[in-house]
């Protein structure tokens, strides 16, 4: 969700915010966690899906924490999710809750479901 949201963040096509508001009005706005796994599906309309989620959260980490700390925690992720102690063969096997907790703790110094939860209230307005 944060690689695929850092891409979608740098086209800057349109509102950040508009799709994640309208499916957290409707209640079907997904975890971290639930998104991640999303990206793993070969539906391209769940696949974008999960790249609006994506573009969402990652620029509302950029406009909370600035690029410094999102690049240290988009730095910290993919090494996280590289690594042989998170990883079973291949993405779909990775613990993507230790990987977001050690990413978002080592670049912006909270968890992962802290940064959610104020996201999710951020959407809320």
């Amino acid at each position: 969700m944060i690689v695929e949201g850092l891409a979608a963040w740098l086209a800057r096509a349109d509102d950040a915010h508009a799709d994640a508001r309208e499916l957290r009005k409707k209640g079907k706005i997904l975890t971290l966690r639930e998104n991640q796994l999303l990206l793993r599906q070969t539906d391209e309309h769940e696949t974008l899906r999960a790249y609006r989620h994506g573009k969402s959260f990652v620029t509302w980490l950029i406009d909370t924490y600035g690029f410094e700390k999102f690049g240290q925690t988009w730095k910290r992720f993919n090494i996280t999710v590289n690594s042989p102690e998170y990883k079973i063969a291949n993405t779909k096997g990775v613990d993507w809750d230790r990987a977001f907790t050690a990413a978002f703790q080592k670049g912006i110094g909270t968890t992962s479901l802290e940064a959610e939860k104020a996201w999710r209230a951020f959407l809320s307005k």
